[in-house]
């Protein structure tokens, strides 16, 4: 008697629901009206692997959170068992088809970022400067201290001027 096997609909469902469902809470969190925060989606964990990274240019970067969670998702099911008799839930079919479409994506997204990586950047350089004033989160939003804030990225501005920037960030 082998444990409880998953139906293929099941499978579907988790192994593209649960990256879907990822990212929806996500979008909702980015998008809260105060307290929205667009950092530490689960995509910006592939900005060390460049290659990966370069999918963001098409999928942004819900869709590098979406290819985190499905390979997650995929490694859950081929490993999780069923409780009562610690057999696969998953029938051979059902586990070779989660390992080749992972692995398809995961090809997919090398072969696309390796190659924009080998593309030469076009255009000319353009000098930037770049001001960064360093305000502690308690004292950015004190009306009192803005004099001081505002005089202290006039400064930094005029000191990054001497580089030639063409843009000033």
């Amino acid at each position: 008697e082998g444990g409880k096997k998953l139906k293929a609909f099941q499978v579907v469902v988790l192994f593209f629901g649960i990256p879907a469902l990822w990212v929806v809470q996500e979008f909702i969190r980015v998008h809260l009206p105060a307290i929205g925060f667009g950092f530490n989606l689960l995509g910006h964990s592939q900005t060390a692997l460049l290659p990966v990274a370069q999918t963001a240019r098409i999928f942004g970067d819900y869709g590098l959170s979406f290819f985190c969670a499905l390979v997650s998702s995929g490694l859950f099911l081929l490993v999780a068992n069923a409780e009562e008799t610690k057999k696969p839930s998953l029938n051979w079919a059902q586990r070779v088809s989660i390992i080749l479409i992972t692995l398809a994506f995961t090809i997919a997204i090398l072969i696309y970022g390796n190659y924009r990586l080998a593309v030469p950047p076009s255009g000319d350089a353009v000098r930037i400067g770049v001001i960064q004033g360093n305000i502690p989160q308690d004292d950015k939003w004190d009306l009192s201290i803005k004099p001081l804030i505002i005089e202290k990225y006039k400064k930094l501005s005029l000191l990054a001027k001497y580089n030639g920037p063409e843009l000033m960030v």
